[in-house]
């Protein structure tokens, strides 16, 4: 299955997470010693909330980027323990904050391709 990969807004793109400044930084000094992302940012279509990439999110906001690359799926190839895709979704929307690492993802989609489109 082919995915594609997308330049997206840093302020479309929303969070539902409060981020740990240390694995920020960790991902913050990767990206400027390789000078390149190493993996994409995963949010839904709909609302663009971030399930996966959190710390290159943050780590291209504390670099101020204008855009993050992104894959965007469908919240019915979502899984999310223990909570909901909804309860994720509803967090950044209400504004209330879920801690890091609280949850985990599992996207039921297997890739066999990336296609990249710039510009």
């Amino acid at each position: 299955m082919e995915i594609a990969l997308k330049l997206e807004s840093v302020d479309a793109v929303k969070s539902p997470i409060h981020m740990n400044l240390k694995d920020v930084l960790i991902a913050y000094s990767q990206i400027l010693r390789s000078n390149r992302v190493s993996y994409p940012v995963v949010v839904d279509k709909e609302f663009n909330v971030i399930f996966s990439g959190f710390e290159v999110y943050y780590a291209l906001k504390l670099l101020s980027a204008e855009k993050v690359p992104v894959i965007q799926v469908d919240i019915s190839e979502i899984d999310v323990k223990p909570f909901s895709v909804m309860d994720i979704i509803k967090a950044d929307i209400e504004g209330s904050k879920l801690p890091a690492n609280s949850f985990k993802v599992l996207i039921k989609r297997s890739v066999t391709k990336l296609r990249c489109e710039f510009g």
